[in-house]
């Protein structure tokens, strides 16, 4: 069950925040074989100022971060191997630039892992696996 916090400029409309949620939970389900109703995500939209990084930073040649800069902070459950992250960065940088025309270089994705003991779901119960 993999929890993301998705950050994005505040300016954006309802319509371009949904679809940007719509293609991260298809990357997940489609190259992380998350389940589909598996969906938890926290959108923060923040300010310019609040906003704060460097635009070149690990980017190809001429190219840069825009105002659309984007970033997932993404919690999963399990660890996936480096082939199936590399599939999950791609497939979403497609899905994004499809769905809301973004340019890959706005494009941020941390992936962090923990154990299931480390989850609570409900009713104060430590998670188990099925």
């Amino acid at each position: 069950m993999p929890l993301t916090h998705i950050y994005i400029s505040a300016d954006k409309p309802d319509g371009y925040v949904k679809k940007v949620s719509q293609s991260l939970h298809e990357a997940l389900t489609e190259s992380f074989l998350v389940p589909q109703k598996d969906c938890f995500q926290i959108i923060n939209r923040l300010t310019d100022e609040q906003r704060v990084y460097d635009k070149e930073y690990a980017c190809p040649v001429n190219q840069s971060r825009s105002k659309d800069w984007l970033l997932f902070e993404v919690t999963a459950g399990k660890p996936r191997d480096t082939k199936t992250k590399e599939s999950f960065y791609q497939m979403l940088s497609t899905k994004l630039n499809n769905s809301v025309g973004l340019n890959p270089a706005d494009l941020m994705v941390i992936i962090s892992t923990n154990q299931t003991e480390e989850w609570s779901f409900s009713n104060g119960a430590m998670a188990t696996l099925p």
